[in-house]
């Protein structure tokens, strides 16, 4: 006879189950902290993966639930937070590890704007690197002077060998000026 353990728990307590509810709150309580502390650093990002694996850590409440199911209502969570308080929205900084784009989720953003949704996934992601860039200006204080909305490092390598079309181009060399691909060093100023 196999034991029937709970799909939501919290160490270490694995056999009692944990009410869904509280750990989305928890979830969604140390989701603000660490994407506030991602968006300190500018350029900064987290997958979905290490976002999962901080907020188990730092909850101690875990689920054998798939991480798109749950993670995507404390997303939700964290912008509706974030569309009360007036502040960009900080789940931007949560990217798909292969692809460094934001999942389709993240469309809830524009709901709570009043705007339509967004089927291409680029135009999604432009909007998202929008919300970056705010967050960066408000909890980061080395945000370059010319700083634009970038794509992620691993969007920005297709983006540089012309496979995406990304609505503006990289942000110059601050010393001398030279245009420059995204995440390219300036080989004059290093």
């Amino acid at each position: 006879m196999t034991s029937q353990l709970p799909g939501t728990w919290q160490e270490p307590h694995r056999e009692t189950p944990f009410p869904p509810p509280e750990a989305q709150r928890l979830w969604t309580e140390q989701a603000i902290s660490k994407l506030e502390f991602v968006a300190s650093t500018y350029g900064g990002y987290i997958t979905y993966g290490d976002l999962r694996d901080h907020l188990f850590e730092s909850t101690k409440v875990r689920t054998t639930n798939l991480l798109p199911r749950w993670i995507r209502v404390t997303l939700i969570k964290v912008l509706e937070d974030c569309d009360v308080r007036n502040l960009p929205a900080i789940t931007a900084l949560v990217v798909q590890r292969e692809s460094g784009m934001v999942g389709r989720g993240f469309s809830a953003w524009l709901q709570l704007q009043n705007r339509g949704p967004i089927d291409n996934e680029v135009e999604l992601e432009w909007i998202a690197a929008k919300e970056r860039l705010a967050s960066y200006r408000l909890y980061c204080s080395d945000v370059p002077a010319n700083a634009v909305p970038m794509p992620t490092p691993q969007l920005g390598k297709k983006v540089n060998l012309g496979y995406v079309e990304w609505p503006c181009a990289a942000p110059p060399c601050l010393s001398c000026g030279r245009s420059l691909q995204f995440y390219e060093t300036c080989p004059d100023c290093r």
